[in-house]
């Protein structure tokens, strides 16, 4: 997947975080974390995630499986909304069309 491709949600973090933070945020905001290892899973419903670069702001974008449920879609909108490490949120979005970062 591109940043050319539409996202079902689509954020980018504050200018600023680092890789480090990135990763925490991966593996404990929308992901589970593995007990034994520095790994995760994702949480229910997502299927994709890919890194997107946009007017110099590092984000993601998420894509949910078609069976995901809307509370599974709400849940992770709402973990990655609260982020601390979050600038700005999108639904539904082409990554490289957005104007407003």
């Amino acid at each position: 997947m591109s940043p050319d491709v539409n996202g079902n949600l689509v954020f980018f973090f504050k200018k600023g975080t680092t890789d480090e933070q990135i990763f925490e945020f991966q593996r404990t905001v929308i992901g589970i974390p593995n007990q034994n290892s520095s790994g995760y899973a994702s949480l229910p419903g997502m299927m994709t995630v890919v890194k997107v670069i946009v007017n110099g702001y590092d984000g993601e974008s998420i894509n949910f499986k078609p069976n995901a449920t809307e509370e599974q879609k709400a849940f992770v909108k709402s973990r990655v909304s609260e982020s601390p490490l979050v600038h700005k949120v999108y639904e539904n979005v082409v990554p490289a069309q957005i104007k407003d970062l």
